[in-house]
């Protein structure tokens, strides 16, 4: 392959959260111009540089006996500083941020479904004002992927819990992690869990094609490749409209996240997303332009904290 069809490194690191070949010598990238020992440079001084948070493996939370919702309620600022302190080592608060409006504190829980509603239940007591529960009724699209391209055709629920066994934890204890990036992956981490490369990638292939797993790929810090400004939007859809406009929002390259929720009949919104952009004026943008396709009188709920971000995991 000459130099100019060579992609460049920005373009191979958009192909890099799409995800990577379950395969042997997964990083072999030369129709793109790119070795093994090439890409994996790449990746590694990426990690270095902090543009890549994480690069591993994203599961469907409901296939492996887990439920999540998306939590709201109101906190005053002079709590910040306690309330991120008291997430710090709660496993199932994902992503925790503060937002303008009110409720103004959001934060992701994900638990085992057995033990789920008492946690959750825990976790509020914590807090003065009541937590607005709102789990996913339907997700349109889970790709937080900056690529520019507009989405893969997401399943709207989570796939049923399927059978685990203890050896299949343990590889997903490894994999949810943030992986050691060498040539022969699979070979590698096969080696630490004392099975045959093979029968890793068969596994880890029975799961990709089940939905299981969604992807072994990068996760980027956004900021860090020029995506700086993003909101959480939400609207107030009809039922028998919800899925029109979950799909159009899907289909939008500026969504990462699309959810109709379940929410208390005292709440003013139902179909959720996530927008960004190079900057705010990119999100204001988008956000007035579907107000002129029919998502009107949504909000916008900008974050000025950011007090937790991470995976989730699994059993831990």
């Amino acid at each position: 392959m000459n130099s100019e069809s060579r992609l460049s490194a920005e373009d191979i690191l958009k192909k890099l959260q799409g995800g990577i070949a379950i395969k042997e010598n997964p990083f072999d990238f030369s129709a793109y111009g790119w070795s093994s020992s090439e890409l994996v440079k790449l990746v590694n001084e990426n990690k270095v540089s902090g543009k890549i948070r994480r690069f591993g493996a994203v599961f469907d939370s409901g296939a492996l006996g887990y439920k999540s919702t998306l939590c709201a309620t109101t906190v005053n600022d002079n709590q910040l500083e306690d309330i991120r302190a008291y997430f710090a080592d709660k496993v199932g608060v994902t992503h925790a941020y503060v937002r303008e409006g009110m409720p103004n504190l959001w934060f992701t829980f994900t638990d085992e479904a057995v033990s789920f509603d008492d946690n959750l239940r825990k976790l509020g007591s914590f807090f003065e004002n009541d937590i607005v529960s709102m789990p996913a009724v339907k997700r349109y699209k889970i790709r937080a992927v900056f690529d520019g391209r507009a989405g893969d055709k997401q399943q709207k629920t989570d796939l049923p819990p399927v059978k685990i066994t203890e050896k299949q934890k343990e590889i997903i204890r490894i994999f949810q992690e943030d992986l050691t990036i060498v040539e022969d992956l699979f070979g590698f981490y096969a080696a630490k869990l004392k099975i045959s490369e093979k029968e890793l990638l068969e596994i880890l292939n029975s799961w990709s094609d089940s939905g299981v797993l969604r992807r072994i790929a990068a996760v980027v810090r956004h900021r860090s490749i020029g995506v700086k400004g993003n909101a959480m939007c939400a609207w107030q859809v009809a039922s028998d409209k919800v899925d029109f406009f979950g799909e159009l929002l899907a289909q939008m390259p500026e969504v990462s996240h699309c959810y109709e929720r379940k929410v208390p009949e005292t709440f003013s919104f139902n179909l959720f997303a996530m927008i960004h952009g190079k900057n705010m004026a990119e999100v204001d943008r988008c956000f007035a332009e579907l107000a002129v396709r029919g998502l009107a009188e949504g909000k916008k709920y900008t974050s000025i904290v950011e007090l937790k971000k991470k995976s989730p995991k699994y059993f831990i």
